[in-house]
């Protein structure tokens, strides 16, 4: 892993040194900051696996990279690792779409701890992969594909374009809390906001109530509307 993030590195430095691209310092330093604790990361996987909980986790997180890692960073094992796919998948398709400029100043924006910088990776991949930009995302016939792209992502674990709603629907339940701070993190967003007044209107959340996305997601789930999100969800795989 660690030749993967060399690569890395070396174009973020080739990306900073094109003067067509105005990166900024302070953008070059923070993209290479995230890259570096998260090499760190997947350097030391098997140990900080080993540790039973997420506060114990994020203790060596942050002893290993010099803090970043807060309370839901490493809410499991597994969850970390999708966290290092998913910068990992970024970066490949950023290169193949020639915008890596955009990857590395993503690291820029958002809080600066870790969890902030996987919600701007996020918006950034979501943008990136489905068009779909979700600080921005306001009309009516838009408001499903925050979404069907956040459950799309589910379906690179099921690697199958043709899984039925059926496997979705356990995939989803079964990672109930890791797809609840997924939308967590996107709430708000006008894409977030846009999708809350979605579920207002088709009566499966109250405006002025508390959210809780494991309820959302159930009721999401056990609704007719979940049909159609299904149908975008397997449109939108790549």
């Amino acid at each position: 892993m660690d030749g993967v993030f060399s690569a890395i590195k070396k174009d973020l430095y080739n990306v900073a040194s094109q003067k067509d691209v105005n990166m900024t310092p302070a953008q070059k330093k923070s993209a290479e900051a995230v890259l570096e604790k998260f090499q760190c990361i997947s350097d030391n996987l098997i140990e900080i696996s080993s540790y039973k909980s997420d506060s114990l986790r994020n203790v060596k997180i942050n002893e290993l990279t010099k803090g970043g890692a807060e309370a839901g960073f490493s809410s499991s094992c597994e969850v970390l690792s999708e966290r290092i796919t998913l910068l990992l998948r970024t970066y490949s398709s950023a290169k193949e779409k020639n915008d890596l400029p955009g990857f590395f100043k993503c690291f820029s924006q958002g809080d600066p701890c870790l969890s902030g910088k996987m919600e701007s990776l996020n918006k950034y991949a979501a943008m990136l992969e489905m068009g779909i930009d979700v600080d921005n995302l306001v009309d009516h016939d838009k408001k499903l594909d925050l979404p069907s792209y956040l459950f799309s992502e589910l379906l690179y674990d099921l690697s199958d374009k043709e899984t039925t709603k059926t496997q979705l629907l356990d995939h989803i339940l079964n990672n109930l809390s890791d797809v609840a701070n997924s939308f967590k993190s996107v709430e708000t967003t006008k894409g977030g906001k846009a999708f809350l007044q979605f579920l207002e209107d088709v009566d499966l959340y109250k405006s002025g109530d508390a959210v809780d996305w494991q309820d959302l997601i159930r009721a999401l789930t056990a609704s007719k509307e979940f049909d159609l999100i299904h149908k975008k969800a397997c449109d939108r795989f790549i």
